[in-house]
């Protein structure tokens, strides 16, 4: 791998912490990740519409990018941990190169309804027992039809992470249960070997601290 890599930063909050609890360091969370768009090091931020918490997207090192997230103060104040979770290029596609004779075509997917499309980052995890090897039959599959979702405007980012087996996937889909949906039908999934993990996320609202001095509602 690089020097440096795409990195997401996932907030797990603090049992029984709520948004009443996060609120009043918003700011200060802000700001400091504000410092980090500066240095080049966050790349993009979201607030998870699923469930409490944010992502945040760094372009650094795993242990760079996990000594900068603990400076954060809704770390620091103990309200969040953050799980780091690294990738790299989505490499499967590779298998495609040379083997196929025909462009694949978009998938039809149904589309969310006009101004109702959300961002969803999809996790993969292997079934328990799974190996490399029970995988590797599926791949060119796999592939082929991450590649007509591309196509079909459904996938947004595709990347491997390189800190233990799996995808991360950026989808644009009219909520996780679409998301989930669309999964369903890569072949990985369908034969039972892989399934995902879906935060939904939107735009990092803790700015409106900074830019306003007051969170919307």
């Amino acid at each position: 791998m690089p020097a440096t890599q795409k990195i997401f930063g996932v907030a797990h909050p603090a049992e029984s912490v709520t948004w009443a609890d996060m609120l009043p360091v918003m700011q200060h969370e802000a700001a400091h990740l504000w410092s980090l768009y500066e240095r080049g090091v966050a790349r993009d931020a979201w607030i998870r519409t699923d469930a409490l918490g944010a992502v945040y997207v760094l372009e650094s090192t795993p242990n760079e990018a996990a000594r900068l997230l603990a400076e954060q103060p809704m770390v620091t104040g103990g309200l969040v941990r953050f799980e780091i979770i690294p990738v790299g290029p989505f490499t499967p596609l590779s298998l495609l190169f040379g083997t196929q004779l025909q462009p694949v075509p978009p998938a039809a997917v149904s589309r969310a309804p006009a101004g109702r499309s959300q961002r969803v980052l999809a996790l993969d995890r292997p079934g328990v027992g799974v190996s490399r090897e029970d995988l590797d039959p599926h791949l060119c599959d796999e592939a082929r039809h991450a590649w007509s979702l591309w196509k079909a405007g459904v996938i947004r980012e595709t990347y491997l992470r390189t800190d233990q087996p799996g995808a991360a996937l950026v989808l644009e889909v009219d909520g996780i249960e679409h998301a989930h949906q669309v999964l369903a039908e890569l072949p990985l999934v369908r034969h039972g070997l892989i399934q995902f993990d879906c935060l939904a996320v939107g735009a990092f609202i803790g700015f409106d601290a900074l830019l306003e001095g007051a969170l919307d509602d």
